[in-house]
């Protein structure tokens, strides 16, 4: 390791650094040489000017069966991309090495419907229904006094905070095309953070909104290449003309739809679907508009915490199951929800559980089987096996967004399959310790049938107690 330069990670710096760890993103655009020198960041100041970066003795999830996971890895990202994976990655002595023990690498996940401007209104509607509150308040006052220079600030705030959490992708809905300087700042403020983001242009509000012909400029000036962290779609509504406007410039259409299913299946009737649309929410939608996106190859984004609380109606994850479509999930708007993705999973995972639960308390006949987490075989050279861990937390629902947008992530995974996935009954199960945890230390003591279970760690609850 002579001549390579090494680092500590401080959980500032890996989380930086993992914001380029989806598969084949650039590393290097994700925060400018200059406002890290600003913020007196000068150790990721130094990882931005580096060609070479080794993410040295993680525990490496990919996800991806074709790369396999691994208790102890390195991960090299060379000009922007990563370029190996697997354990004592050969380093060059231009290299610089970030020390990563104990910590996690995954790929990062995929918001796919966000409505990052709103970052000012943070929790400012805890308790607010989608009507007339959100509407009323958020949609049709507060945002149309917004200035380019707010939506500047807004779309950053909410990157910025995703890329803090996790999420390194995101379908940005932009409803606040009030200028085409509106658009700009939309685009600046995703730019200057560095994130992996669809900008899905949208409508605005007033005499400068020129929606839907100003996409013509917003393409040429500013996505004249589909190798780069941003790319474009187009926000549309149930007027036909502006599927017509998304069609004629060549970009997917994206489509809030909910309560009744009339004008989308008119939309239908009318041949303006492609592949890769996607539709947000879906909820109480009917036997023939499911048909309909199934067959078109059109995609759904799910956003379960706030469809609950803001009366957008029951989360349709399981209609989308049985109907052969796989779910996305996403956040919103943080006007109401946390954006955490982990609290996201959380909710699907318990709700369509919920659901199938109640059904067998019903008695009803061919229930769909429960969601499952996801489990990653984990390769610990020290042991030399093959070892199925439980990652809490981390199931399928992670990575459903890939295909809605430019970034795909090569660890995506059909969320149909997790109702395939039983995992049931196999002899490397880790076993439980006395605190129902599964520790290494618990598997250990369970191989060891003379060991006194009572040790420091794991010391019986004191009656009362």
């Amino acid at each position: 390791m002579a001549g390579k330069r090494k680092t500590q990670s401080s959980r500032r710096t890996f989380l930086k650094i993992g914001a380029g760890l989806a598969a084949g993103t650039p590393f290097a655009p994700l925060f400018s040489s200059a406002a890290a020198a600003q913020g007196g960041d000068a150790e990721l100041a130094a990882l931005q000017r580096t060609r070479r970066i080794r993410l040295a003795r993680g525990i490496v999830l990919t996800l991806d069966r074709g790369v396999g996971d691994f208790a102890s890895a390195d991960v090299l990202i060379e000009d922007g991309k990563i370029r190996a994976i697997g354990p004592n990655i050969a380093a060059t002595a231009d290299t610089v090495v970030v020390d990563c023990i104990n910590r996690i690498i995954i790929p990062g996940f995929v918001d796919t419907h966000v409505h990052s401007y709103q970052g000012l209104l943070r929790s400012t509607l805890p308790n607010g229904l989608v009507e007339p509150d959100y509407n009323r308040d958020i949609q049709n006052n507060l945002t149309l006094a917004y200035t380019p220079s707010d939506v500047h600030i807004g779309e950053l705030i909410t990157a910025l905070a995703m890329i803090d959490m996790g999420t390194t992708t995101i379908v940005d809905i932009a409803q606040i095309s009030h200028t085409p300087e509106h658009s700009d700042a939309c685009i600046g403020g995703l730019r200057e953070s560095g994130i992996r983001a669809v900008h899905a242009y949208s409508r605005g509000a007033g005499p400068g909104a020129l929606y839907p012909q100003d996409i013509a400029r917003l393409q040429r000036t500013y996505f004249n290449s589909r190798d780069q962290l941003l790319t474009l779609a187009m926000a549309v509504s149930t007027d036909p003309a502006t599927l017509r406007a998304a069609r004629d410039a060549g970009v997917p259409a994206v489509l809030h739809i909910r309560v009744d299913s009339e004008p989308f299946l008119r939309l239908a009737r009318a041949g303006l679907f492609r592949e890769g649309d996607q539709f947000i929410h879906a909820t109480h939608m009917n036997e023939e508009a499911w048909q309909v996106i199934k067959d078109t190859g059109g995609r759904i984004s799910q956003s379960p915490p706030l469809e609950m609380a803001m009366g957008h109606g029951f989360p349709s994850i399981q209609e989308a199951l049985d109907h052969g479509v796989r779910p996305s999930l996403s956040s919103d708007h943080s006007a109401t929800v946390a954006q955490d993705m982990f609290g996201v999973m959380r909710h699907a995972f318990s709700l369509q559980r919920l659901n199938i639960l109640q059904r067998r308390m019903r008695n009803e006949q061919n229930v769909p089987p429960l969601l499952l987490p996801r489990r990653a075989g984990i390769r610990d050279r020290r042991r030399g096996a093959l070892r199925q861990s439980r990652v809490k937390n981390r199931h399928a629902f992670a990575r459903q967004g890939g295909r809605h947008c430019r970034a795909e992530s090569r660890s995506s995974r059909p969320l149909a399959d997790q109702q395939r996935l039983g995992h049931r009954g196999q002899s490397d199960e880790p076993k439980p310790c006395r605190l129902g945890v599964h520790c290494r230390q618990g598997q250990e003591m369970a191989r060891e049938p003379g060991r006194s279970r009572r040790t420091k760690n794991h010391a019986p609850r004191k009656r009362g107690s």
